[in-house]
């Protein structure tokens, strides 16, 4: 392993290997330059969360994540975020739907 520092990055040889060095490595530690450049690198925070699944799912999750080139951390994210959003808009229809049903009073 490299020692940290300004001029030492390692040699990747795959985008892969050097998604998966970004994502455990904070560039501060890694690039010399002005505070600001730095900062614009930084990811916003995470939150660690622990999620049991069965093995099975695991080792899906993993597979299909390697046949797209990706970690399965980043893979399990974005299909949480496809979930969420897409659970979102089933609910926004659904107030939609129920607003449309409600019968208005005559006055």
């Amino acid at each position: 392993m490299i020692e940290p520092g300004p001029g030492k990055l390692p040699q990747f040889k795959t985008e892969e290997e050097e998604i998966r060095f970004w994502d455990e490595n904070d560039p501060a530690d890694w690039i010399e330059g002005p505070a600001d450049v730095i900062v614009r690198l930084k990811r916003r925070p995470t939150k660690l969360v622990t999620v049991r699944v069965d093995e099975d799912l695991y080792e899906d999750l993993r597979a299909t994540a390697k046949r797209h080139n990706l970690p399965y951390q980043r893979l399990l994210r974005e299909l949480v975020r496809q979930a969420l959003t897409a659970l979102k808009a089933e609910e926004h229809r659904s107030k939609l739907r129920a607003k449309a049903r409600v019968p208005r009073s005559e006055g």
